[in-house]
């Protein structure tokens, strides 16, 4: 009779895993609050303009202006946008979106994502490229993560935050970059799923190009948890497959959220590589000194 022993073995085991995955599942949502991770924004950055536009249906989708960058100049207004994924616009939105004159739309998705949900950048009335950027490094220590220390994927986050996005994506980052210098590279918007995590870290290294100080990126980042819900809607349907686990939207939390600590983290990372963000991308993504100059001419201006 070993292999009824052996089954029951498996099956205690097994119901030991999914509760003790849910215990700590459930003391993760305890103790969650998206608001608690917003930061201050001055309302001197936004000049009294909706960052959002008023698009009712758009994920994380919001203009980069206003902020302040070195030398007591500021970051001009309507030329380039950060947002989540485009396809859930409603027509209004779209036709909305459409009058802010884009000329190129950026997708920082994967070849999956597109398949579900393909951009219409011709609705927009912008040329479209698809830059599908790379987060694949440690996938299996993740999942792991994942499945039985769910806490530990705030951890994984950053850590990819600081290596596989800076550097496994310095070229493509700075290609981004470079089409902003190009005739009809601006206005520009850039997007991902979420427009959290790709998205977040193009932007953060467009506004630490421009001399904005960290900690205004790190608000401009977690500007994000006010999308919260929509984000916590995207991983419950990624991880259905996994219910009877107990692996849901709520125990994968930190998938959900903007720390802008990582944001903190991950410049502060770069700098101790680089020395400096000219250095970073002079030396990793492929930018010359006369391209940075030209890009900080085009998108910055001052302050009054």
């Amino acid at each position: 009779m070993p292999w009824i022993v052996l089954g029951i073995v498996v099956v205690v085991g097994m119901v030991g895993v999914v509760a003790y995955i849910k215990l700590r599942g459930q003391r993760a949502v305890e103790q969650f609050s998206p608001e608690s991770y917003l930061l201050p924004m001055d309302a001197a950055w936004s000049q009294g303009r909706d960052r959002t536009l008023g698009l009712k249906t758009a994920v994380n989708l919001r203009d980069i202006g206003g902020y302040p960058a070195a030398g007591g100049k500021r970051v001009r207004w309507g030329l380039v946008y950060r947002s989540g994924t485009l396809h859930e616009l409603s027509a209004e939105d779209s036709q909305r979106l459409a009058e802010l004159g884009l000329r190129l739309i950026c997708d920082l998705r994967s070849d999956e994502e597109l398949a579900d949900a393909p951009d219409d950048a011709a609705r927009f009335g912008a040329a479209y490229k698809h830059l599908p950027v790379q987060t694949e490094r440690n996938t299996l220590q993740r999942v792991r993560a994942a499945m039985f220390q769910p806490e530990r994927l705030s951890d994984f986050l950053r850590e990819t935050y600081k290596t596989v996005m800076l550097e496994d994506n310095a070229t493509l980052i700075g290609g981004i970059l470079r089409d902003m210098l190009a005739p009809d590279g601006l206005p520009m918007l850039f997007h991902c799923t979420a427009g959290k995590d790709r998205t977040g870290v193009v932007a953060a290294v467009l506004l630490a190009t421009l001399g904005v100080p960290d900690a205004v990126i790190a608000a401009d980042y977690a500007q994000s948890n006010h999308f919260q819900p929509r984000f916590r809607e995207y991983v419950g349907r990624a991880v259905v497959k996994l219910k009877w686990l107990g692996v849901s939207a709520d125990s994968l939390h930190p998938l959900t959220i903007a720390d802008g600590s990582m944001m903190h983290d991950m410049l502060a990372t770069l700098r101790a590589k680089y020395h400096s963000i000219d250095d970073y991308l002079t030396q990793r993504a492929g930018l010359t000194h006369e391209e940075i100059g030209r890009l900080r001419a085009l998108l910055l201006e001052e302050a009054v």
